[in-house]
C-alpha cells in the first residue's frame, strides 16, 4: 500500500495527494494521520483526567483541564475537516448555520405564544 500519491519533479519525488479520492480506498499515510489524531484526542482526555496526579495546585489543575479541553476541540475540528475531504457529503458542523437566529430565547419569536 503506498504511503501517499507521489509525482516525479525535477527536484525529486513530491507528494501530490494525501487523501485518496475514493471513499472505499485509502493511502497508508492517510490512515497514519487519522489514527494519530484519534490517539492524541484520547491522550488529551487521559491527561485531563489525571491532572491531579501531575500537580497539587488547584489552579494548575484547572489550567491543565481547560487546556486539554481546548486541545480536544481543536483536534476534533481537524479530524472532521479531514473527514470531509474524504467524504464531501458529510456537512454536519458543531456551530449553527449563519442564517439561524442567535441570541436569547425571547429574540426568537417562534417560541412564544
Amino acid at each position: 500500500m503506498p504511503t501517499f500519491r507521489y509525482r516525479q519533479t525535477e527536484y525529486g519525488n513530491e507528494i501530490e495527494e494525501y487523501f485518496y479520492r475514493s471513499m472505499r480506498s485509502q493511502y497508508g499515510g492517510e490512515g497514519y494521520i487519522m489514527s494519530s489524531l484519534v490517539l492524541s484526542f484520547s491522550g488529551c482526555f487521559f491527561v485531563a483526567i489525571r491532572a491531579q496526579t501531575y500537580t497539587q495546585s488547584e489552579v494548575k489543575q484547572k489550567v491543565i483541564v481547560i487546556g486539554m479541553i481546548f486541545m480536544t476541540f481543536l483536534i476534533l475540528q481537524t479530524y472532521v475537516g479531514l473527514y470531509r475531504i474524504k467524504n464531501p457529503y458529510y456537512m454536519c458542523t458543531f456551530f449553527p448555520p449563519h442564517h439561524y437566529t442567535k441570541g436569547p430565547l425571547m429574540r426568537d419569536q417562534g417560541m412564544t405564544i
